[in-house]
C-alpha cells in the first residue's frame, strides 16, 4: 500500500480536476454575461421606447402609427443586431472575426446609449441607463477572454502537480521504508516525541555517567575467566 501525504494527495486531486474546472469556469461566465444581457437590454428597451414615443408629433392616421412604431421597434432592431454580435464573440470557431464583432457591437450600444442619454430624468437615471449599454459591451468582452485558455500554462502546471503526486514521502526517503509483510503504516498519526522532564534528565544523565566510569574502570589480572572451547586444545582467556 502506497503512503502519500495530504500535499500529494492534494496535488493528484487538483491535477485531475484542473480540466473539468476550466470548462465549469467558462460555462459559469457566459451564463452570468447572458444575465447581464438580457438585464440591461430589458431595462434599456422601455426606457427608450417610452422616450421616443413621447417624442412622437400631434399627427394623426398612419403617421403617427408609424412614429409609435418605430419608437418601440428601434430599440428592438439595435438588440437584435447586438445579439448577433454576441453569438459571433461566443463562438470559439469565430477567433479571427471576434475583434471586429465587438467593434461592430460598439454602433449599436453607442446609438442604445445615446438614446438613454437623452431620455428624461436626472443625471443620476441617465448615467444609471447609459452603464446597462456599457455593461452589455464589457460583459460580451469578459466572455471573449475565455475562448482560448493558456493551454501551455494549463499543461505544465499539470505536470508539476502530477509530478509532486508521485514522488516519495518524506518518511521513505529518510530510510523508513514499509514492512514487505504489511502495509505501509501512516505516519501522519504518529505521536510525537515525550519531552523528558528536569527530574528524569537528571536522572539519564546520572545513568550516562556510571556507565561511563564502568566502562572506564581498569581490568585487572584476577577478573580474567578462562574458559574452554569444545574441540580445543588450549584454553582461551576472555
Amino acid at each position: 500500500m502506497e503512503h502519500k501525504t495530504q500535499a500529494q494527495e492534494f496535488a493528484e486531486k487538483y491535477a485531475k480536476g484542473v480540466g473539468a474546472g476550466i470548462i465549469k469556469m467558462i460555462d459559469r461566465v457566459a451564463a452570468q454575461a447572458t444575465a447581464v444581457l438580457i438585464i440591461c437590454m430589458v431595462v434599456s428597451y422601455f426606457h427608450q421606447g417610452g422616450f421616443l414615443a413621447s417624442q412622437a408629433s400631434d399627427v394623426t392616421g398612419l403617421e403617427r402609427l408609424g412614429q409609435l412604431a418605430g419608437a418601440w421597434l428601434i430599440p428592438i432592431a439595435l438588440d437584435l443586431l447586438t445579439l448577433s454580435c454576441v453569438q459571433i464573440i461566443r463562438n470559439p470557431a469565430m477567433e479571427k472575426n471576434r475583434i471586429a464583432a465587438l467593434v461592430a457591437m460598439l454602433i449599436p450600444a453607442g446609438i442604445s446609449g445615446t438614446i438613454n442619454f437623452l431620455g428624461p430624468g436626472t443625471w443620476i437615471i441617465k448615467g444609471s441607463f447609459v452603464t446597462c449599454v456599457v455593461l452589455i459591451v464589457i460583459s460580451e468582452f469578459v466572455v471573449s477572454l475565455t475562448h482560448k485558455p493558456d493551454f501551455q500554462a494549463i499543461d505544465k502546471m499539470e505536470r508539476e502537480m502530477v509530478k509532486m503526486a508521485e514522488q516519495e514521502p518524506e518518511a521513505v526517503r529518510k530510510g523508513h521504508e514499509c514492512p514487505a509483510d504489511g502495509p505501509c503504516p501512516d505516519r501522519r498519526h504518529y505521536p510525537k516525541p515525550r519531552v523528558l522532564t528536569p527530574a528524569e534528565k537528571r536522572k539519564a544523565a546520572r545513568a550516562t555517567r556510571a556507565k561511563a566510569a564502568l566502562v572506564a574502570e581498569p581490568v585487572s589480572s584476577d577478573s580474567l575467566i578462562v574458559v574452554s572451547r569444545p574441540h580445543s586444545k588450549a584454553p582461551v582467556t576472555a
